[in-house]
């Protein structure tokens, strides 16, 4: 029941087993039960943690220039010393060659929100996004952090640590054009985005993976975005045999803006300077 639903919610649960057994378990016992069916289905949470960084660097063999960055903290004993040979997880980051080579095609923008996780170790998951030349949501890349919600002290006091650790970084970031970051000085290339929350969309995709274990959650992105490229391959491919040159979107975009000139008229005053005055009726 957990395997094909992994958002199954404890009532329900409940309810499913009153109406099987005639028998109602505490809201607890459901909750335990639904987080052993979690660990048979998708492995040991701990375990998972442990064989992280063997999967990835899996990935990165059989799949060259995915980015991978793992960053661990020392583990602390109970009088606060450093437990030899033992880290503990912080925070991932990763990201697929298909998604990075094909950015370079994407429209100008990218949109970053996170989701909740929901299994026995709390934190957000990431999702980077772009847009392609059909409107399509094309994933750009993943991260598994603490949490992402930052106030204006906090985003100061990071970058002052930035700016101690790593001085190139923050010169780095200080000399990205306004244009890059700031919706006033975009030259409207952001119109009409900033409503279209194209995360939140990807974030219903990626609903059912927030109780996996860490290593089955990024293995997960891995299998929906193959999936997502083979499909979006396929059509592609399929348009481009039958002769169609531009998207969808840009054809219906090119035909609107046709219709519309049948109403403009164009009278041009000097051949030199191609000065003209545009009427429509």
């Amino acid at each position: 029941m957990v395997e094909e639903n992994e958002q199954l919610t404890i009532p329900t649960f409940i309810a499913f087993v009153r109406q099987e057994f005639g028998y109602t378990i505490t809201y607890r016992k459901a909750w335990l039960t639904k987080q052993w069916s979690l660990e048979q289905v998708y492995g040991n949470w701990e375990e998972s943690y442990n064989i992280l960084p063997k999967y990835l660097q899996a990935l990165q063999l059989f799949i060259p220039r995915t980015v991978v960055k793992i960053q661990t903290i020392l583990a602390l004993d109970e009088s606060n010393q450093p437990i030899p040979n033992k880290v503990i997880f912080h925070q991932l980051f990763w990201s697929f060659k298909a998604s990075i080579d094909a950015f370079a095609f994407c429209k100008p923008i990218v949109q970053i929100n996170g989701t909740w996780l929901y299994g026995r170790y709390k934190g957000t998951l990431l999702v980077a996004v772009a847009q392609d030349g059909a409107n399509n949501i094309f994933p750009l890349a993943f991260a598994i952090v603490e949490g992402y919600a930052m106030t204006q002290p906090q985003l100061f006091r990071h970058y002052r640590e930035l700016q101690e650790d790593n001085p190139h970084g923050t010169t780095w970031l200080d000399q990205i054009p306004q244009e890059q970051w700031t919706l006033a000085w975009d030259d409207k290339k952001r119109w009409g985005h900033m409503t279209t929350n194209l995360v939140e969309s990807l974030n219903s995709v990626l609903k059912k993976i927030q109780n996996f274990s860490i290593t089955a959650l990024v293995r997960a992105t891995y299998d929906k975005l193959n999936k997502y490229f083979v499909d979006r391959g396929t059509q592609t491919n399929a348009m481009i045999a039958s002769g169609q040159v531009y998207t969808l979107i840009v054809a219906k975009f090119i035909t609107e803006e046709e219709t519309k000139s049948n109403t403009q008229f164009v009278q041009q005053f000097d051949a030199k300077d191609f000065n003209f005055k545009l009427r429509k009726e």
